[in-house]
Parts: structure tokens; sequence; C-alpha cells
């Protein structure tokens, strides 16, 4: 048995480095000057040991993209460089030497798996071209946006105050022979209109234009808008909601779209809407009829259907009905008003060329003149069709202008 165990006896291993270079050394010298010998020996003889290392750290980091592999050969790398491992194995020279070579391969190979290396190189400013091209585009989507979606909320509103309204009035106690009067111009101080039960309770045409005075600072109000409609009659109420702010007027009107009259009768500021045709060769304007904002819908323009001794009603009505029309002129701030083939001819503002003003024997116009150009509003002017700021264009341009009507119809339920 001894015999075998000593024929298997290991191979001898070479003795380290560093033992040789601290042999080397003269008995009584310091651990520190042994530490720095034993480098400068490890430096000169193993500079050959050292470079493989450093060849197979390289070709990883080149060889291998993935973030998170180089990252754990960067600590693994840092972690080397504990001075007492340095000095022991002789590691801080190699890691310097690793270092250098490793450093600048994986910023490379990091820096090429978080791009895309097929991406173009940005140009300058070809945002902001794309943006002035795209601009008016946007600008034209948005203003017609909001421009037909409050006339969608306008008519929405109209629809319902026309219906509440025809539904009150058939239900008031009234003579079986009296006149509504809505809407008719030369209409007497007999009519329905004009008594004082149905003004406090249903619709007075003098609160469609609401002067600031009447309910600013120094009423009874004290600049509570709210608060001062809420004495409104009941229809008066509901068109205050797609009433307009009119600042063309000095003092500050709330109002009606259309043009302020003034009733002969009441001696009360009111509105009086003018519908107005275009001329599709140059665009002029001509007031062709004047309507009332609430008015009775009178076939062919005579008798109304409220009196129960109608004799010229249309074939569709009956007399002892309620049959009530809202007019409502309503305008775009953001589209202007074109007529003609493709709209190629813009409406310009010119009050001085319409020349109908047959607003009946008991209105006349209250504006006594164009205000001009310094009046710029979508409301303003003498009759109320509204003024743009325009290039080119010193008195300005209409803007996009409809009228709204929409009607209820309710058999009359009460008599007096």
């Amino acid at each position: 048995m001894l015999t075998s165990v000593q024929q298997r006896e290991p191979k001898s291993v070479a003795a380290s480095p560093e033992p040789l270079a601290l042999s080397k050394l003269a008995p009584g010298q310091t651990a520190a000057k042994q530490r720095r010998a034993a480098n400068v020996a490890c430096g000169d003889s193993h500079t050959s040991a050292v470079q493989p290392p450093t060849q197979s750290c390289g070709a990883a980091a080149e060889g291998n993209k993935d973030p998170k592999h180089n990252e754990s050969i960067l600590r693994s790398l840092l972690r080397s460089l504990n001075p007492r491992t340095a000095t022991e194995s002789c590691g801080w020279r190699h890691t310097l030497r690793s270092l250098r070579v490793v450093a600048p391969r994986l910023q490379a190979a990091t820096t090429r798996s978080t791009t895309n290396p097929n991406r173009p190189e940005p140009r300058s400013g070809q945002a902001l071209i794309e943006f002035a091209f795209l601009l008016p585009l946007l600008v034209i989507i948005i203003g017609a946006t909001l421009s037909f979606g409050l006339f969608f909320f306008q008519a929405n509103t109209l629809q319902q105050a026309v219906d509440v309204a025809a539904q009150e009035i058939s239900r008031m106690p009234f003579p079986p022979t009296a006149e509504l009067g809505l809407g008719d111009l030369n209409a007497s101080s007999t009519a329905v209109m004009f008594d004082t039960n149905f003004q406090s309770q249903i619709y007075d045409e003098q609160f469609l234009v609401i002067h600031d005075a009447e309910w600013g600072p120094g009423t009874p109000f004290n600049g509570d808008f709210q608060a001062y409609l809420d004495t409104l009659p009941l229809l008066n109420r509901l068109l205050s909601t797609v009433m307009v702010r009119d600042t063309s007027f000095a003092a500050g009107v709330t109002r009606f779209p259309g043009a302020i009259v003034t009733n002969s009768i009441t001696g009360e500021e009111t509105v009086l809407v003018p519908l107005v045709t275009y001329d599709q060769t140059d665009a002029t304007e001509t007031i062709v009829e004047w309507v009332a904002p609430v008015e009775e819908i009178r076939p062919g323009g005579g008798q109304g259907p409220f009196s129960l001794t109608a004799t010229n009603t249309a074939a569709s009505f009956v007399p002892g009905m309620v049959a009530l029309r809202i007019n409502y002129p309503a305008s775009s701030a953001t589209l202007v008003n074109r007529t003609g083939e493709r709209g190629e001819n813009i409406t310009r503002a010119d009050d001085s060329a319409i020349s109908n003003e047959n607003t009946g024997s008991n209105y006349s116009l209250a504006v006594s003149a164009e205000s001009g150009p310094a009046d710029t509003t979508i409301h303003s002017g003498r009759y109320g069709l509204g003024r743009q700021a325009a290039l080119l264009e010193a008195n300005g341009v209409r803007p996009y202008r409809t009228v709204i009507s929409v009607q209820a119809i309710y058999r009359r339920e009460v008599f007096q």
C-alpha cells in the first residue's frame, strides 16, 4: 500500500511569482515595502500573463451587446480594485489595463443596444415647417366646430322655449275672439301681447334689450344679473341663455340678436330681425322682410289662428290654436359670410347700401346711423348684421349669419 501511494504522488506545482519576489528581499523589510516590491515584480514578470485576460474581457464586451451582461462585467472589474487583492494577486495593474480596453467598448456596445441605428438624423426646423402647413387647417376645424356646436345649442334651447311658451299661452284665459298680436308690426293696443297679465307671466318684448343700469350696482339687484332674470316673465327667462353681449353701446347691453328698435305703443326698446338676401354676383345685401323674434304663425301674413273667429287661416290651421314661432339670427365670430358660386364673393359690411327700413307702424330703428368700423362686433350696426375686421377691407366684412326658426302648435284649452 505504501508503495502505491508513493507512485501516485501528485506533480509538484510551480511556485507562484509572489514568493519568488518576496524571497529576493532582505530580512527586516517592512510589509509595505514587501508589497511594493511584489507589485514591481508582478509588473515585470507577469505582463504576458496579464495580457490574455485583458483581451478576453475586451472580446466579451465587444461580442455581447446585452447591457445587463456588460454591467455585470464592469461590476466584477470594479470589485477587483480591492487594494489587498491587487497586492496579493497582482490584480491592480491587470484591472487598469482591462478598464482601458473595456470602458470604450462597453460604452459603444451599450449605446448601440439602446438606440436605433436605422433612425435618420433629425433636421433642424422640420417640425416648425410641418406645423406651419397644418396650422390653417387646424384653425378652420376648431372654428367650425365651435360655431356649429353653438348653433346646435341655440337651436335646442329655442325649441324648448317655444314649446313651453305655446303650451302656457294655450292655458291662459283670454276672450275667444282676442287677437294674439305677436309678430304683427301693426298690432293694436288691444292685442293679447299688450295685456298686463300676459306681459308679466309669459312674455314682454321690452326685456329683449337689457341695459346694465337696470341690474347693476345701485339697483335693488346690486349687480346680480341672475337675480334680475328671476323676475322676468317665463319666455324671457328661457331666452336669456341665447342673448348676446353688445359692447358697441357705451352703457353696455345684453340683448337678443337683431336690430334694436323702439315700440311706439309702449315706448320701450326691443328687437326686430331683418331677413336678408344676397346678390350672387356682387354679394350686396337686401332686407326683404322684418320679423319679430317671437311671432304668431300667420299663414299668408293675414290673421293668426288664435281667435275662434279667424277666417283666413290655412287648411292645416283651425281657429283656436296657439301657433308660435321664434326667429333667432345666429352669427359666427369665426366664419365669414360668402355668396356666389363656390362662395367666391365675400359680403362686405356696408349699412349705408341698405335702404329697407319698413319696420311697421309700431316700430322705428333705435340706432340712428351706422356706427362705423370703430364698433366692430358680430352683432353691431344699425341693422344688427354685425361686422368683422379684415385685411384690405376698411369697413370690414359680414360674419356668417343664419336665421334659426323653431315653432310649436297647441290647441287653446281655456277661454275667458
